[in-house]
């Protein structure tokens, strides 16, 4: 199950969160908005475009973790983007596509 959608002209600011076990057919987070993410962990979450995150808004990332994510699709193990990011004191390890 996809764990949030933020929908075209939505914003949502997620801060000390940990997204785990998410399991969809894109992922567990998916924006097409404005979202923000500031020292959460993600992990663990598989799917088929993007195992965490799959992005076509725009996308801040600060002091945050992204770890053993997993996209069968072969885009993305933590993140897919087709839009805006800004990456900023984060982590990503053990992802795979």
């Amino acid at each position: 199950m996809r764990i949030f959608y933020v929908e075209s002209g939505g914003s949502l600011t997620m801060q000390n969160l940990s997204l785990m076990n998410g399991q969809t057919a894109g992922a567990a987070v998916f924006n097409e908005g404005l979202l923000t993410i500031v020292g959460s962990t993600i992990g663990n979450n598989s799917g088929g475009s993007a195992g965490a995150l799959e992005n076509y808004g725009a996308l801040t990332i600060d002091q945050s973790t992204f770890t053993d994510n997993s996209a069968s699709g072969g885009k993305g193990g933590a993140l897919y983007t087709s839009g805006t990011v800004t990456i900023t004191r984060s982590s990503f390890l053990t992802n795979s596509a």
